[in-house]
């Protein structure tokens, strides 16, 4: 028992039809010489260009339009080329993903203000020297980042303070907060 659509021959819209063997839904090769779009059944009851649209991988309309114009098509009359709505498959591949909200603005004013900090790991496989964790610092307003690996959790802190120093040299400030996830 299997399932298919088939156009409505009053309203042409889809309706959803039961089908107890789908061997009329398969396909069957035909040669190049006998594949000729006249002589072909318009199946769902549809247009002939919306079942070229389907064949051809759901080409647009300006394409089919190209295949006709251009004669590559066998047998495609012109006057079938015909505008069709847009089909189900296709309402997907057409619609466009809403933008994430890009909070560019800094949330502090000043460099070193805030530090975030996050470690990663145990990673399955080690470095050479045996490093299966990194920690990463992230200064709020410049979003500068540092990268450090770590053998064990336990070096974190010794990394927190490597950093602090290297990160106060170099800008003047000193660091205010640091958040931190739970390292466990």
């Amino acid at each position: 028992m299997g399932a298919m659509e088939k156009r409505n021959g009053s309203s042409g819209k889809l309706v959803p039809v039961k089908v107890k063997d789908c061997s009329s839904c398969k396909m069957t090769p035909v040669a190049p010489e006998q594949a000729n779009a006249d002589k072909s059944s318009g199946c769902q009851g549809g247009p002939k260009s919306y079942l070229w649209h389907l064949r051809l991988g759901h080409i647009g309309h300006d394409g089919l339009n190209c295949i006709v114009t251009k004669n590559i098509g066998i047998g495609i009359d012109i006057s079938s080329v015909k505008k069709w709505d847009v089909c189900k498959g296709c309402a997907p591949g057409m619609q466009t993903r809403t933008r994430f909200q890009s909070n560019t603005t800094a949330r502090t004013s000043k460099l070193l203000e805030v530090i975030h900090s996050d470690v990663c790991g145990p990673m399955s496989m080690a470095t050479y020297s045996g490093k299966r964790y990194f920690v990463t610092f992230i200064d709020d307003k410049s979003r500068y980042c540092v990268v450090y690996m770590l053998k064990g959790k336990s070096e974190v802190a010794a990394k927190f303070m490597e950093y602090a120093a290297m990160a106060e040299t170099q800008t003047g400030k000193r660091v205010k907060y640091h958040l931190k996830r739970q390292w466990g």
